[in-house]
């Protein structure tokens, strides 16, 4: 009588062996599908604040290069390593935004603007860059205040 009572005992053993190795199984694939989509995203944060970074910096050798008066208030792109100024009415469409392609998958929009801030003699510099994933966009900013000296 103790011999068929440890063949069901075996039985119900390996089911539920199974089961538990199936969801260890589940469980490693969801993990490494969220770290690979976690370090994807960083990846791109990260190019998106030396993109952004880059365009504040585009904007301060604009400065330093041709005067503080030289940087009107309004859009700049960069095109082939040089500032270009935009009308006020091209800063409210999409030519206000550079197209930036890095790599096959990565592709990222920039928009420099400046305005005035406290005064005549102070401008802040906002460079934007966004990209596209799969929750939708995320952006990066960064912003700094140029003063006349």
């Amino acid at each position: 009588m103790t011999a068929k009572k440890l063949k069901g005992q075996t039985l119900i053993e390996i089911v539920l062996s199974l089961g538990l190795a199936t969801s260890v199984i589940v469980a490693i694939v969801i993990l490494g599908t969220a770290t690979l989509k976690t370090t994807t995203s960083s990846s791109r944060r990260a190019e998106a604040t030396k993109l952004s970074s880059s365009g504040v910096e585009a904007i301060r050798y604009l400065r330093d290069s041709s005067g503080f008066d030289s940087v009107s208030i309004t859009c700049y792109t960069i095109s082939e390593n040089n500032v270009i100024k935009l009308t006020d009415s091209e800063c409210d469409t999409s030519l206000a935004w550079d197209r930036i392609t890095l790599g096959t998958n990565n592709i990222f929009d920039r928009k420099i603007e400046v305005s005035q801030y406290a005064g005549t003699n102070m401008k802040k510099v906002t460079s934007t860059v966004r990209w596209q994933e799969a929750g939708g966009y995320r952006q990066v900013v960064i912003s700094t205040v140029f003063s006349k000296w």
